[in-house]
C-alpha cells in the first residue's frame, strides 16, 4: 500500500470551517491533483450537499456520490451524479475511479476501521488515481 497523508486544519466556527476549507480544497485540487491524473471518473464519499462534488465534476466524464442520507438525492439527479444512499464501507465497489474524495467523513467511522476504510479507498483507484482525505 502506498503512504497516505493528512491535511488537518482547523478555524474557529463551523460555518468558517466549512468555508475556508471548500476554498483551500478547490485550490489544492484544481492546479496539483487534477494536472496529474485521468478525469474519466470521480468519487465523492459523504457527498453532502455536493458543495464540493459539484464545481469537481465538470471536470470529469462521470461523478459518483455516495451519502448515508438521501436527503440530497433530488439535488444530485439534478447534477446527473451517479447516486448510491448508502454508508461507503458497507458498499461493494465495482469500479475504480481517478480521484476520490473523502471530506468530513472519517470521524463518523470508528477508529479501530479507518485501516479498512481508507484501504478500500486506495482499492477503488484507478492506477495514477488520487484519493483525498479531509479532516476538520
Amino acid at each position: 500500500m502506498n503512504p497516505i497523508s493528512f491535511t488537518f486544519s482547523a478555524e474557529t466556527t463551523v460555518s468558517a470551517q466549512n468555508f475556508l476549507m471548500r476554498i483551500e480544497l478547490m485550490e489544492y485540487v484544481l492546479p496539483v491533483i487534477l494536472a496529474n491524473i485521468s478525469k474519466n471518473s470521480f468519487l465523492d464519499i459523504g457527498a453532502g450537499p455536493g458543495y464540493i462534488a459539484h464545481p469537481l465534476s465538470k471536470y470529469f466524464k462521470s461523478t459518483s456520490v455516495i451519502d448515508p442520507n438521501d436527503k440530497y438525492l433530488k439535488l444530485y439527479k439534478q447534477y446527473n451524479f451517479s447516486i448510491k444512499i448508502a454508508n461507503f464501507q458497507d458498499l461493494e465497489i465495482k469500479f475504480l475511479f481517478d480521484l476520490i474524495l473523502c471530506s468530513h467523513v472519517l470521524y463518523h467511522v470508528r477508529r479501530d476501521k479507518w485501516a479498512p476504510f481508507l484501504e478500500k479507498i486506495y482499492e477503488s483507484l484507478e492506477e495514477g488515481g488520487k484519493g483525498l482525505i479531509g479532516l476538520i
